[in-house]
């Protein structure tokens, strides 16, 4: 498994309010390839707790094969991980643990 970062694009929107990243790999998809995308760590001080929203929009596979005509394999989930951590420099991609997606979205 070979994980990449700083593949992403951002794609946002002046004015919107929110941060829009894309990411447009398909063809890679079974290389077992992962695309990590890190985002800003959160200054907790006094904080009990931290609530984040993740919006997202996929493609499904049967649009992607007839758009590109390659068929192959897709994957249509995507797995979260949370870690509190001091610096960023904390976090270790090679350490960190594979978690595997409880749904599929079709």
């Amino acid at each position: 498994m070979e994980i990449k970062v700083n593949v992403w694009r951002q794609q946002s929107r002046p004015g919107a309010g929110y941060t829009v990243y894309g990411l447009c790999e398909a063809s890679n998809a079974s290389k077992g390839e992962e695309f990590w995308l890190f985002g800003p760590l959160i200054p907790l001080d006094r904080a009990l707790s931290v609530h984040m929203q993740v919006n997202f929009m996929m493609r499904s596979c049967a649009d992607r094969e007839i758009a590109d005509g390659r068929g192959g394999t897709c994957r249509e989930n995507f797995d979260v991980f949370l870690q509190q951590e001091t610096r960023r420099s904390d976090m270790d991609a090679t350490e960190v643990p594979q978690i595997e997606a409880r749904s599929t979205f079709t």
